[in-house]
């Protein structure tokens, strides 16, 4: 079952025979160690996996600083899919799932242009000059410093001041929602049987930690229950834009 925080420390503080805890509102030092390798056992949870849960969330890029570039939303830590809204005769009729080029390969290919063609304008990529068409949808992207996201070029028909967020579209692994983590009624956001394996995890650490005692037990319990889960985890086909672009933040 899921388990507030308060719930969470509460059950840990029990399984390694720590005094009740009835809130973590207190100065204990105890406490607030389990609650930190609590929070801390989560944390390393989520960081060893790329949890399909976390996985293929649709969001929106955000405004970049240049004709073909957006930025990567903070909380991004693999891009799955870049899309972008399809202009045809002057209507919109969808998006186009753009595919992922190597940093090298599209700086080769946007240099090719002619920058002396009307149809294209120059931009800098860390200060080296590469040409993107004005005219045309974009067909790929690549990112160069793992902030932003650039395209190939863009059409000033649909956006005159260059490639638009508003018409972007991602899936995206982002990182866990910590919002109001400081609050002992706070609900980790993360699937029901995760909770099983998450408090083994603490328990185990908190009992090598405060206890100075490995408890194989749990140990042996959390690798199973890890393991168990991961079998249980979807198994996706990443659509044709995907390319498993890590962003490690």
């Amino acid at each position: 079952m899921k388990r507030t925080l308060l719930q969470m420390v509460t059950e840990v503080a029990a399984n390694i025979s720590s005094d009740e805890v009835s809130t973590l509102a207190t100065d204990s030092i105890e406490v607030q160690d389990i609650l930190r390798l609590t929070k801390n056992a989560l944390e390393d949870l989520l960081n060893r996996n790329e949890w399909e849960f976390l996985r293929d969330q649709p969001m929106l890029l955000e405004a970049g600083t240049a004709l073909n570039q957006l930025t990567i939303p903070t909380n991004v830590r693999k891009i799955q899919t870049v899309k972008y809204r399809r202009l045809e005769g002057g209507a919109q009729t969808g998006f186009t799932t753009l595919r992922y080029m190597l940093p090298a390969e599209f700086l080769e290919r946007l240099q090719k242009n002619k920058p002396t063609d009307a149809n294209t304008d120059t931009v800098t990529i860390g200060g080296v000059e590469a040409y993107i068409r004005n005219n045309k949808q974009p067909r790929y992207w690549t990112s160069f410093d793992e902030l932003t996201v650039h395209f190939d070029s863009y059409d000033a028909a649909q956006n005159a001041s260059g490639i638009d967020a508003a018409d972007s579209a991602i899936l995206a692994t982002v990182h866990m929602d910590w919002t109001g983590s400081d609050d002992e009624t706070w609900i980790a956001p993360i699937p029901q049987n995760v909770f099983t394996l998450w408090l083994q995890e603490a328990t185990a650490d908190c009992s090598v930690k405060l206890r100075q005692a490995e408890d194989s037990r749990e140990e042996r319990k959390s690798r199973r229950s890890y393991i168990q889960q991961i079998r249980k985890e979807p198994v996706t086909h990443k659509d044709e834009g995907s390319q498993g672009v890590n962003y490690g933040r």
